[in-house]
């Protein structure tokens, strides 16, 4: 009876000096990040082929553009990820594990 789902965590980190919201999903196959957030840092999005997202309600979303090598900040140390544009509206960025 009922759905498996992944487990996550919420927690805050930043790009270029600007706080994130990051919801770490351990059932997620990609990085992402939405698409405003994007935009609004200024970070360059990549053209990539057109590909569709199957999210948590059962929808999909259409993920076309990817942001190459961004340096994300948690807790003092920093990573670099390409994340995948999407329109997400849970977090700011969403993590696989």
């Amino acid at each position: 009876m009922g759905q498996r789902s992944p487990s996550t965590i919420r927690l805050h980190g930043s790009i270029r000096g600007q706080l994130i919201e990051i919801l770490v999903d351990g059932g997620s196959t990609h990085n992402f990040l939405q698409e405003l957030v994007a935009i609004h840092l200024g970070l360059p999005i990549v053209s990539s082929s057109n590909f569709q997202v199957l999210i948590g309600n059962g929808d999909t979303l259409s993920c076309s553009g990817v942001c190459l090598g961004v340096a994300l900040e948690l807790d003092g140390h920093t990573f670099f990820v390409d994340l995948f544009v999407l329109s997400i509206l849970e977090a700011d960025m969403l993590l696989k594990v």
